[in-house]
């Protein structure tokens, strides 16, 4: 993402691509008016003017069922990034109704990704809803959502989970697929003498000296450290904030 882009862009990894499009992301950037312009990453035999590693196609953006039709294995579903694609901060990306509008004409399942990890998808589907866009909580998926997930099929070293940051909602989605799991202020009240445990680092901007003293006094008991995400920054609508790279290398 580059703020200020006037394009549409569906982005994909050299993985992706050598295995054959197995996946799409479609991202609105900041426009003013939706632009007959997409940047593609394709394959090299693809026609087009090179910029780095990416190929400039003209594609109407009336028409996004024709990139679909053109994929060598069928897309059936567009991923939107939340911050900084939907809104910035607390202000919609211009346009972008009419962007997942377009998608889900075209006959995609359109679905919102986000490494968001103290808001519950139910409360980005309502934040949604208020930008017109209607979406089920089971169509977005949360970084917190994707680390229960992701540890749930894990082999684990230690039966609990003690989450730092994330509010309730890190904890709630641990436990919502049979995680045991608590946040580090009720766990490091307890006897040091409760066996192996486990950290999950979500977005705690609140983080400070009271929080490293507890995770030190606990850190004879932690097997392993596991993070939502690890950006050094995010944008907002007033400009770059801390994000959770620096907290997450005092802890490591």
């Amino acid at each position: 993402r580059s703020d200020g882009c006037q394009e549409f862009h569906i982005q994909h990894s050299k993985e992706m691509l050598d295995s054959g499009w197995q996946s799409l992301g479609l991202i609105s950037q900041t426009a003013p008016e939706l632009l007959p312009t997409m940047n593609v990453l394709t394959r090299r035999n693809t026609t087009g003017s090179t910029v780095g590693n990416t190929r400039q196609l003209n594609v109407d953006l009336n028409a996004p069922h024709l990139i679909a039709a053109n994929m060598r294995v069928p897309l059936t579903t567009v991923v939107f990034d939340l911050d900084g694609v939907v809104w910035k901060g607390q202000y919609p990306i211009p346009n972008i109704q009419a962007a997942v509008q377009s998608t889900r004409a075209a006959g995609l399942r359109v679905c919102f990704l986000t490494n968001n990890s103290s808001e519950s998808r139910e409360s980005l589907s309502e934040r949604l809803h208020q930008l017109e866009i209607t979406v089920k909580p089971s169509d977005i998926f949360t970084a917190a959502y994707i680390a229960a997930k992701h540890l749930q099929t894990i082999e684990p070293r230690s039966q609990i989970y003690v989450t730092i940051g994330g509010g309730s909602v890190l904890v709630d989605e641990l436990r919502a697929v049979g995680l045991t799991a608590e946040p580090l202020e009720s766990y490091s009240h307890r006897s040091l003498s409760n066996g192996s445990c486990s950290l999950v680092i979500g977005h705690y901007p609140e983080f400070g000296y009271a929080d490293a003293a507890k995770i030190l006094a606990i850190s004879g008991n932690v097997l392993d450290v596991f993070a939502t995400e690890r950006d050094r920054w995010y944008s907002t609508s007033t400009g770059r904030l801390p994000s959770s790279a620096w907290m997450i290398a005092g802890i490591e």
